[in-house]
């Protein structure tokens, strides 16, 4: 997560236009659209617009294995390394697909995505490395539980099964293949932190 705080200190260093009416969560920082459909004291029921990432994919054993190696692929992008030696703003939240691969010994896979920055994405800048893809996330609703403290990846295991149990008790159609996790604070964030999982509605 240090390198999520370096990131952080980047905004400065770009100009770009947040749309108005975002969550504090998201710390002035452009961040995805969305609207509340529902809320209950388990989960919020959100319907995103469609989104513009930069996304890196690997598969391993946990999101810990994996995280700062592809954390500092999508850094490396907004910082830089991409065809027009480009500083790009960063964006929140940090955002992981996670799908678990059959068995109990099978890798997972995880996709991280920095969101592009809203001006960006009708001409998004290509990136140099070719790990590194230009996505867009289709509107959706996803059911979401946030918590607090200093997330890892059992933090994201323990809501995410909460959150399917509870789901599933009310008989509601969900995607059972993936979720998504997100963080929004970096390391210097002591207090307050926010962090997410979501499940899509089918």
């Amino acid at each position: 997560m240090l390198m999520h705080a370096t990131l952080v200190c980047l905004v400065g260093l770009a100009v770009s236009t947040i749309p108005s009416g975002l969550p504090d969560f998201c710390h002035d920082l452009d961040c995805p659209q969305f609207s509340v459909v529902e809320t209950t004291a388990d989960y919020e029921l959100r319907h995103y617009n469609e989104t513009r990432w930069a996304s890196v994919f690997a598969m391993g054993a946990t999101r810990d294995s994996v995280n700062d190696d592809m954390f500092m692929t999508l850094f490396h992008y907004i910082d830089g390394c991409n065809v027009n030696h480009a500083k790009i703003p960063m964006t929140s939240p940090v955002l992981m697909k996670v799908e678990h691969g059959q068995g109990p010994n099978c890798a997972t896979n995880f996709t991280m995505h920095f969101m592009l920055p809203h001006d960006d994405w009708a001409t998004p800048i290509k990136p140099s490395n070719p790990s590194v893809e230009i996505v867009s996330l289709p509107p959706m609703d996803v059911y979401v539980q946030s918590f607090g403290g200093w997330a890892q990846d059992k933090d994201y295991t323990q809501h995410v099964m909460a959150l399917y149990n509870t789901l599933q008790a009310k008989n509601l159609n969900v995607d059972t293949t993936l979720y998504f996790d997100a963080g929004y604070d970096g390391p210097y964030q002591f207090a307050h932190r926010h962090n997410e999982v979501w499940i899509m509605k089918m």
